[in-house]
C-alpha cells in the first residue's frame, strides 16, 4: 500500500474516532431516551431527509420513554400478584428492570452508530477511505444520495426505503440482536418475560387505533417486518407530517431548540 492511500486510511480513522466520541457524548446515559430522540431528529435533519431510519427511531425512543414507565407500574403489580413466580417481589421486579435497562442501552448504541455513520459519510463524500467498524455499502450509498441531492436530484422513495432497510437490517445484526437475546436469556421471571415478548408499539404519526403488535419480540425478522411497516406508514403520512408530529410531542418539545 502506497503512502497516499495509507494516509487517507489514517485520516479516515482519526476523523471517525472524533465523530464516535462526539456521538457517545451526545447519546447520554442509557436512561435518557428522549435526549436521544432529539439527537435522532438532528441526524435525520443533517441527512437532508434521506436517512429516514433516524426519524422513525426518534419516534421509537419517545414511545419507549412512556411505554416502559407504564410497563414498570404493571410489572410491580404483577410481581406482587405472581405468588408462584421465582424469588421475591424485589427480585422479580429487578429482572424486569434489568431487561428494560438492556433495551435502553441498545437504543443508545444504535443512536451512536447512526450518528457516526451519517456524519462519517457526510465528512468523507470525496474520500473513499473506510474504517473497519462501518458498513461500507451503507456509507457509500449515503454519500451517493447526498451527492445526488446536492446536484438537485432528490432521492426517490425507493432509494430512501432501500437505505432504511439496509441500515435497519445492519443495526439489527450488529447492535440489537445479541443484546436482546442476552437480556431475554437473563430474564428469569416467566410471566413478565412472556409479556415483554409481545409489546405493542404506537407512534404519534400512526392512525388512532393502529399499532404494531408483536407476537415475538425475540424474532429479528419480526422486528424488521414491523420496522418496514413503520416506514411505510410514515411515507404514507408524509415525512413533513412525521417530523412535525415528533417536534410537537411534549416529551421532545421541551428538549428541542428552535430549528
Amino acid at each position: 500500500m502506497t503512502s497516499e492511500p495509507m494516509n487517507a486510511m489514517n485520516d479516515a480513522q482519526t476523523r471517525y474516532d472524533q465523530i464516535l466520541a462526539q456521538a457517545t457524548e451526545l447519546a447520554g446515559p442509557p436512561s435518557k431516551l428522549c435526549k436521544r430522540a432529539v439527537q435522532y431528529h438532528h441526524i435525520y435533519r443533517a441527512s437532508g431527509g434521506i436517512f429516514c431510519f433516524a426519524l422513525i427511531a426518534a419516534h421509537g425512543a419517545v414511545w419507549a420513554q412512556w411505554y416502559l414507565k407504564i410497563a414498570r407500574v404493571g410489572a410491580l403489580g404483577l410481581a406482587i400478584l405472581d405468588v408462584r413466580g421465582p424469588g421475591t417481589i424485589g427480585s422479580r421486579l429487578a429482572h424486569f428492570v434489568a431487561y428494560t435497562n438492556a433495551l435502553k442501552d441498545i437504543n443508545r448504541r444504535v443512536m451512536i452508530k447512526a450518528y457516526s455513520i451519517l456524519h462519517f459519510a457526510k465528512d468523507g463524500m470525496i474520500d473513499n477511505a473506510m474504517v473497519n467498524d462501518l458498513p461500507a455499502d451503507i456509507v457509500l450509498e449515503i454519500r451517493r444520495l447526498l451527492a445526488k441531492q446536492m446536484a438537485g436530484h432528490p432521492a426517490s422513495d425507493t432509494e430512501k426505503r432501500a437505505l432504511y432497510e439496509a441500515f435497519f437490517r445492519w443495526e439489527q445484526d450488529n447492535a440489537v440482536a445479541n443484546g436482546v437475546e442476552a437480556a431475554l436469556a437473563a430474564f428469569e421471571w416467566p410471566l413478565m418475560r412472556n409479556l415483554c415478548l409481545r409489546p405493542w408499539v404506537w407512534f404519534s404519526y400512526f392512525r388512532v387505533g393502529r399499532s404494531l403488535n408483536f407476537k415475538n419480540f425475540a424474532s429479528a425478522e419480526e422486528r424488521v417486518e414491523k420496522g418496514l411497516i413503520a416506514y411505510d406508514g410514515a411515507a404514507r403520512a408524509g415525512w413533513a407530517n412525521v417530523d412535525k408530529s415528533l417536534r410537537r410531542n411534549p416529551f421532545v418539545r421541551r428538549l428541542t431548540s428552535p430549528l
